[in-house]
């Protein structure tokens, strides 16, 4: 990174003085308030304005400029896909048009809207209409089932729900994670080994947007249980189940990144199900951050990555500053996920002592 040019106010307005001293002989006051003074000092602080301004973008710029080199710009934020399936309980005495733009919402408030016009026909009592997240962005992969209000009221739909899950969501991509997926890059350069299929397997997007968060590849030489000649990758999102299609695809798009002679499957990791109870010596709104703390700590757990108990109640008493106590009633031990598993909350009770 090429050196800061940031100059604060102060050393800009002290250099000022000195090259006014320099040029004319005329010693300035040093006294705040002085009018050369406070000349230098609206010109000084411009000047540490714009070096603070020039080293942020150039910060961003440097980086920036090496990915697009490589063909790997900023990721921009996705909005997540789905199916609304929109009913009526008797069939319809009359065809009813669903406009595209037609929104409805999770109870969460996550709202979908229709990218097409469609009809519920006569003498039928649903209609199936593309839809796609109001904002783009990875809240938007929810399960099926989930979309189950209606924004907009249309004459004859009685319910919605999306028969499918939501996928395709992704936010906008972090500095860090662009720098890991640049790192995956040249990784991906290697064929043949499991690091380069964990590399290609993260950095493929289905024809249907959906996308893998976390890989885990495994061998003889990692699972001594698995036949010779077979690798095996679980893949997980982060949120929604990975579909069969997404399972599908992978195994064709990596099957040639594979070594020769050597079998692939691809499973999607299975839930392994923590339940968490707890209780807070605190505030409401420090139960209410540790209810967020713990979903959290559980959602960056790798595949295969056990609970830790201890790491957990670290994590919970950090969440707040009200936070004076935990007392972590369950899971009473550390919690052991298999490699084909991924922790997930399951029971989540917190309460104030």
């Amino acid at each position: 990174m090429p050196n800061a040019t940031y100059t604060p106010l102060d050393e800009a307005t002290l250099d000022m003085l000195r090259w006014f001293f320099y040029r004319t002989g005329i010693q300035p006051s040093a006294v705040e308030g002085d009018v050369l003074r406070t000349i230098f000092e609206a010109v000084g602080f411009e000047i540490e304005d714009l070096t603070a301004r020039f080293d942020q973008e150039l910060e961003r710029a440097v980086p920036e400029a090496a990915f697009r080199a490589f063909g790997l710009p900023r990721e921009t934020a996705v909005a997540a896909v789905t199916t609304l399936r929109f009913s009526r309980s008797s069939a319809a005495p009359e065809p009813y048009l669903i406009p595209a733009g037609t929104r409805a919402q999770t109870p969460s408030g996550v709202r979908f809207e229709t990218t097409s016009d469609a009809t519920i026909p006569l003498n039928e009592t649903f209609v199936d209409v593309p839809a796609r997240a109001v904002e783009p962005g990875s809240a938007g992969n929810v399960p099926a089932g989930t979309v189950t209000e209606l924004v907009d009221l249309i004459p004859g739909v009685e319910q919605v729900t999306n028969p499918q899950p939501a996928v395709g969501g992704r936010d906008e991509e972090a500095l860090e994670d662009q720098i890991a997926r640049f790192a995956r890059f040249f990784t991906g350069l290697q064929k043949g080994t499991l690091q380069s299929l964990e590399a290609a397997a993260l950095e493929a997007t289905s024809p249907a947007g959906e996308r893998v968060t976390q890989v885990l590849a495994r061998d003889i030489t990692r699972d001594p249980s698995l036949p010779p000649a077979v690798v095996r990758l679980y893949v997980d999102n982060g949120s929604a189940s990975v579909t069969p299609e997404m399972v599908d695809y992978l195994r064709t798009a990596l099957d040639a990144g594979r070594p020769a002679g050597v079998s692939l499957e691809v499973i999607a990791a299975a839930p392994k199900y923590v339940d968490i109870r707890f209780q807070v010596d605190g505030s409401d709104e420090a139960l209410a951050a540790c209810y967020e703390a713990a979903r959290q700590h559980v959602r960056d757990l790798q595949i295969g990555q056990k609970l830790s108990r201890e790491n957990l109640i670290a994590a919970l008493t950090v969440a707040h500053p009200d936070v004076r106590e935990i007392t972590l009633i369950e899971p009473a031990a550390d919690v052991p996920v298999a490699p084909g598993e991924r922790a997930v909350v399951g029971v989540l009770e917190g309460s104030t002592s």
